[in-house]
């Protein structure tokens, strides 16, 4: 487990090919994350060495890698310095800070990832089931790591919004309290 100060929460790495799935991705996850995207991160990448630029998010930077996987992924120069990246940040946090979502469903996975990896697919789950996921893989991802102030703020909201919810649904008077099962520890009998 690392214990590094992290800049994004997720890092999304993708071939070119898929640009406009990884900006429907990255607008869908952005919500309370801080997500490094290639296209949207020119400013900061400007004029440095881009080797150690396209490495360092992947190595150190992000809590969860999330790769949009094709066979040829892993195979051009961008994509083979951030599977590099990605795979010694793998070693370090046990595979816990990768989701795959597999674009192209040939059978091909990286020959690096355990037998026993679970990863998504395009041809069984929408974008939105693998957003879903993405953010419960982050959650995990957090938990195993010191919070960002990105990933408080997510879980500030969600715990917010399970209150309000448990609020709801529990009602106001007693008797829809004592039979909804996630309102009998604050009901006085």
């Amino acid at each position: 487990m690392t214990t590094n100060t992290f800049k994004y929460d997720v890092a999304i790495s993708f071939l070119y090919e898929d640009l406009a799935l990884a900006q429907a991705l990255k607008e869908k996850v952005i919500n309370g994350l801080e997500v490094f995207f290639f296209p949207g991160a020119q400013e900061v990448l400007a004029g440095t060495d881009g080797l150690e630029s396209m490495r360092e998010p992947f190595r150190h930077q992000s809590r969860l890698n999330v790769v949009l996987y094709r066979p040829k992924w892993g195979h051009t120069p961008s994509t083979a310095v951030e599977e590099i990246a990605i795979r010694e940040s793998c070693l370090d946090n046990s595979f816990r800070n990768i989701f795959v979502y597999v674009i192209e469903n040939t059978g091909v996975l990286p020959k690096w990832l355990p037998d026993t990896h679970v990863y998504f697919s395009s041809a069984y789950y929408t974008l939105d089931e693998a957003v879903g996921a993405i953010k419960a893989r982050f959650r995990t991802a957090a938990a195993n790591t010191s919070l960002s102030p990105h990933c408080a703020k997510l879980n500030s909201c969600k715990r917010n919004k399970i209150t309000s919810m448990t609020v709801r649904s529990c009602g106001r008077n007693r008797a829809s309290q004592r039979s909804n099962p996630k309102c009998e520890s604050s009901v006085a009998p």
